[in-house]
């Protein structure tokens, strides 16, 4: 049993703070990482106001290194460089048995909690809680990477990166030559547009408030960028498409209006697949009749309907191999004590629309 810091939220609407927690060995087809780095993902910023349950340890984008194995695991891991895998398929529901791991309906956490303080079993958000030096996680939940791999940009990849890329070309499937548009272009928007790209869409079009983000956009993929508070989208798109609308729109503000908007945007025949988080009481309202009639989509997506051992070390391949830009998302370095004071209204530095990722790291613990 190792004594390290760790961000905690006691319950819903109060503030985390860092505290010192126990953590366990891990147990049978489990594993110990020791956590470098964990990105600040907005998730993790809702869960003060959207957790289903607390006392939790926050965090669930991150990677590290094997440390120490549970019953049932070779030995040979320890050493290897890790991404988290927040979501262990279980491999026996009935989509799981159906082949559909991403709709998985029972996934998978430690056998019991690992995570203690002087009185009580703490939770790990996501069945992860990276935002500790150590976690244990299913063995299943370790993915090795390639050792090349920075770990700070691996700890993205294990989100919003594999999110984002999936989204488009996992959930979406978009395919050779299709339109795209992609509203909200932070760490998961601007990886569905890098994925856009991979999968060969013709027209990416993104919409972003933040002039610094739609640079950004257009670095990393997009052929065309909308500034909402200048232009209609659904106007522009229409433009650009001669009235016909586009074949996919990846939404990633979480935003209802946006929502509606994007619907407005898609093709005959085309999809809208919601990857934006929106507030649990929020509701999106749109007529059925033209949807039905213009015989859409609109499907939700979480974690980007990844294959976590297979993609996960191929999204890392492609940035090695000089595919995907991952390098423009621009981030910014926070110790763990510090983390705290992102949870608040200024989240983001002021004047800074240009910040993508917030990494938490822990190097010298």
């Amino acid at each position: 049993m190792s004594v390290v810091p760790a961000l905690v939220l006691r319950t819903v609407g109060d503030a985390p703070r860092v505290e010192s927690v126990r953590v366990d060995r891990p147990g049978r087809d489990e594993v110990l990482v020791a956590i470098s780095a964990a990105g600040v993902c907005q998730t993790d910023l809702d869960a003060v106001r959207d957790a289903r349950s607390w006392p939790i340890v926050l965090g669930h984008e991150g990677a590290g290194t094997v440390v120490g194995v549970g019953e049932g695991v070779h030995e040979s891991r320890i050493g290897e460089h890790v991404i988290v895998n927040w979501r262990v398929a279980c491999g026996e529901c009935v989509n799981c048995n159906s082949g559909r791991h991403a709709f998985c309906e029972d996934v998978r956490a430690t056998s019991t909690p690992r995570i203690h303080d002087e009185k009580h079993d703490l939770g790990a958000f996501l069945n992860a809680g990276t935002f500790c030096p150590l976690v244990v996680v299913p063995a299943r939940g370790a993915i090795r990477i390639d050792p090349a791999m920075p770990l700070d940009l691996a700890a993205m990849v294990g989100c919003a990166v594999a999110t984002g890329i999936g989204a488009a070309i996992r959930s979406a499937d978009v395919g050779m030559g299709q339109t795209v548009v992609v509203t909200g272009t932070g760490a998961v928007g601007l990886s569905a547009v890098m994925g856009a790209r991979l999968a060969g869409a013709g027209l990416i079009v993104a919409a972003d408030l933040a002039d610094e983000r739609r640079q950004l956009a257009r670095e990393v993929g997009a052929t065309h960028v909308i500034d909402p508070t200048v232009d209609n989208p659904v106007e522009i798109v229409a433009q650009l498409t001669n009235g016909r609308g586009v074949d996919h729109v990846i939404e990633a503000t979480g935003t209802p209006s946006v929502m509606a908007d994007a619907l407005m945007m898609t093709a005959r025949g085309g999809t809208v697949t919601l990857v934006g988080a929106a507030p649990r009481q929020e509701v999106l309202a749109f007529r059925p009749r033209g949807f039905m009639s213009r015989q859409l989509r609109l499907t939700g997506c979480i974690y980007g309907e990844i294959a976590p051992a297979r993609d996960l070390p191929t999204i890392v391949d492609w940035y090695l191999q000089g595919r995907l830009p991952l390098d423009s998302l621009r981030r910014s370095y926070r110790s763990l004590e510090e983390l705290p004071g992102l949870f608040g209204p200024a989240s983001r530095p002021a004047g800074d629309a240009g910040l993508i990722r917030t990494i938490v790291t822990m190097e010298g613990r």
